[in-house]
């Protein structure tokens, strides 16, 4: 997968969204807000996020 960037709302990143779009990950399994946002932010940088499973 390459990706050269990555947009995703906030809402859909915490699962907070009813019917989020297939490119969308929960990254809220802790019920921590901040921790969710790092999450991301790390699996963005270690190129584990977005997969093939994310994308269109």
């Amino acid at each position: 997968m390459d990706c050269d960037g990555q947009v995703l709302v906030s809402y859909d990143m915490l699962g907070i969204t009813q019917n989020p779009p297939k490119f969308v990950k929960n990254f809220l399994t802790n019920g921590n807000i901040a921790s969710a946002t790092n999450d991301f932010i790390q699996a963005v940088k270690r190129q584990t996020f977005p997969t093939d499973k994310h994308s269109y």
